[in-house]
């Protein structure tokens, strides 16, 4: 069953450092303020990283999007699962189950919405992070426009890492974007899975239904779930290889940021 964890999201801190500003400050004093920039901008970066890892990562591990549908698909009851052979119907057995599994849908469905509810939150803030860094940029280009030749140098290097940590952002939304889509298909998988199971308690317990009726019912109902399962686990499987992507291209970010900073440390050598 789903663990509910919990996301906070928090800014990145390459995302909270103020871009170090190059006018009215002593050659010492930028030094030390674009260094602690870079500084932030590497730690904020791996930051980056772990947080999809540990927190948009770990919730959908727990649903099968980094594991495989399969696995989410074996992890939750389903109606074939429950009846099994049903050429001998023991009613009230089955029913049993069937109820029980119901219950146990019931509270994987309010675990996955509340993981929405903490994606969604990370998606705010991911567009808030948007606005910031959008205006972080422009007072950068202003300082690069006033900039003599002894500043522009690492002012470029700040600048290519803001624009690093923009891309990495939006791509963080996307992420978060393409996680909210599918926990909402595995909601909606679990609440037809929920309607299978309450209508195969209506067959089994319909005394207008003969022995035959129910088995030829009850079958007719299972290929429809098990044709269903198909056509999510395919959804889930393109679903997974998005967020796959998605964490390369913010590896991708993670190794250019890293770049700058090793950049930025040879100039300071020079």
């Amino acid at each position: 069953m789903l663990k509910n964890e919990r996301t906070k999201h928090q800014r990145t801190q390459l995302e909270e450092e103020n871009i170090a500003s190059s006018s009215g400050n002593s050659t010492t004093e930028n030094k030390e303020e674009k260094a602690k920039f870079f500084e932030k901008g590497e730690k904020g970066g791996k930051k980056l990283h772990n947080k999809k890892e540990n927190e948009v990562a770990k919730i959908l591990a727990t649903e099968g999007l980094k594991q495989g549908s399969k696995a989410f698909v074996k992890s939750i009851p389903w109606v074939g699962n429950v009846i099994g052979a049903i050429d001998d119907i023991y009613q009230e057995i089955r029913v049993a189950k069937l109820q029980d599994t119901s219950a146990s849908l019931k509270e994987t469905q309010s675990t996955m919405e509340g993981n929405i509810t903490d994606l969604q939150a990370g998606l705010k803030q991911a567009k808030d992070r948007e606005l910031q860094l959008a205006q972080d940029y422009k007072n950068l280009q202003d300082q690069l426009n006033k900039a003599n030749t002894e500043t522009k140098t690492e002012l470029e290097l700040q600048k290519q890492a803001l624009e690093e940590a923009i891309s990495a952002n939006k791509t963080e939304a996307e992420q978060i974007q393409t996680a909210i889509t599918a926990v909402n298909t595995q909601i909606d998988e679990v609440k037809n899975r929920m309607k299978d199971s309450e209508e195969a308690i209506g067959i089994l317990q319909n005394t207008s239904l003969s022995h035959e009726e129910k088995i030829t019912n009850l079958n007719s109902l299972m290929e429809k779930e098990k044709e269903r399962i198909t056509a999510f686990e395919t959804k889930m499987d393109s679903f997974e290889d998005q967020l796959n992507n998605q964490q390369k291209q913010l590896d991708t970010h993670q190794e250019k940021i890293n770049q700058l900073h090793q950049a930025h440390l040879k100039l300071e050598k020079q």
